[in-house]
């Protein structure tokens, strides 16, 4: 029995032995690549969150840009932060529909962009009223953002509404131009991009715009306020103060020839005559009630006949 008990110890023995010879020779062959390929995961993860803590961070300086160039209200540092930060989300085509915004406002406007017009059309400085060539250069930098925006998000259909504020753009230079078939045709995009779509408000109002697109041609001119002809006075108002009358004079109207004339009653000023004001007339007492008559003494009763 103890014969059988230690030959079971010595061959258990045996086979740990041989177990770690085996895990001992697993690990001469390939323990460095399973140290390599953990090192690589753990690298792959650490590049991976670092990767896009940098992609988060450049979205963060992406839009903050945008909100920069934005309130300083200049067109042109709205193209360069969509020029570097084209391919960060939407960044690239809101940058290029802000700028041409502020190109076509200022056309509309008929003034270049940055200038500051007071209440009344007042411009501080008159060269920064547009003329006709400065009108052109603008509508053409406007187009040319629209367009740019249009390019940059025709082709995601998440940026769809993109695509048609890029196309109303469009439309609106056309019409600022006065090239009504041209506008035509982008109002005609604009409803063919909206079929099958939730943007159903678009659509009724491309469908507005095309029905009502000849009656931009026959537009009024808008002038500004200090161009406009002065308004008439109003005449002074006399009143007895202003003439220096005591207190309780009224002024009339004077029925009769005009003062100068044969016939006319002088008065302080041409038209008016003062007259004094009429006193209130007292009151007459009430006449006192006449007392009640006596009653008349009562007729004596006729004799009986005898």
């Amino acid at each position: 029995m103890d014969d059988r008990q230690r030959q079971i110890r010595e061959r258990a023995g045996l086979e740990e032995s041989r177990v770690n010879v085996e895990f001992v020779e697993f690990l001469k062959k390939w323990g460095s690549t399973i140290l390599m390929v953990a090192a690589l995961g753990a690298g792959s993860m650490a590049g991976y969150r670092w990767y896009h803590q940098r992609v988060a961070e450049n979205v963060a300086q992406a839009f903050a840009e945008l909100e920069l160039a934005r309130s300083g209200g200049s067109p042109e540092a709205l193209a360069a932060v969509a020029e570097q930060f084209h391919d960060v989300q939407s960044v690239a085509p809101l940058a290029y529909l802000e700028a041409a915004d502020v190109y076509l406002r200022s056309v509309v406007a008929g003034v270049k962009p940055g200038t500051t017009v007071q209440p009344g059309g007042v411009i501080e400085n008159p060269d920064d009223v547009m003329d006709e060539q400065a009108r052109a250069t603008a509508l053409d930098r406007a187009a040319s953002f629209y367009q740019r925006a249009y390019e940059a998000s025709v082709t995601d259909r998440t940026r769809l509404m993109l695509s048609i504020g890029a196309l109303h753009g469009l439309a609106a230079v056309a019409e600022s131009r006065e090239q009504w078939d041209v506008a035509k045709a982008k109002y005609e995009e604009i409803a063919k991009l909206t079929e099958g779509t939730v943007f159903t408000d678009q659509a009724r109002l491309v469908q507005w715009r095309l029905a009502h697109l000849d009656d931009l041609k026959h537009l009024p001119m808008l002038i500004a306020e200090a161009e406009m002809p002065p308004l008439p006075q109003p005449e002074p108002v006399v009143t007895p103060e202003s003439l220096g009358l005591p207190p309780g004079v009224k002024l009339e109207r004077m029925e009769g020839p005009p003062p100068g004339m044969p016939g006319a009653t002088p008065s302080p000023t041409p038209g008016m005559t003062p007259t004094a004001e009429p006193q209130p007339v007292p009151e007459s007492p009430a006449p006192a009630e006449p007392a009640p008559a006596e009653p008349a003494p009562a007729e004596p009763a006729p004799a009986e006949p005898k």
